[in-house]
């Protein structure tokens, strides 16, 4: 999976996931009309092919 053909639905998923890291699946489904199982494979998936690589915390 290449970051640049990535389709709206995933776009949308590391657009929540950059604005608020601590959104749940839930909420992240209800945003963008899928279950929450498939967006935990979704992630899943996006962790495997090397787009998400990390979960950080920043301490300001």
């Amino acid at each position: 999976m290449d970051f640049k053909n990535l389709d709206s639905i995933n776009q949308k998923i590391l657009d929540l996931l950059t604005k608020d890291s601590r959104i749940s699946y839930a909420e992240i489904a209800r945003q963008t009309h899928l279950s929450r199982v498939a967006v935990r494979e979704r992630i899943n998936n996006l962790i495997s092919a090397g787009i998400i690589t990390q979960f950080t915390t920043v301490v300001q």
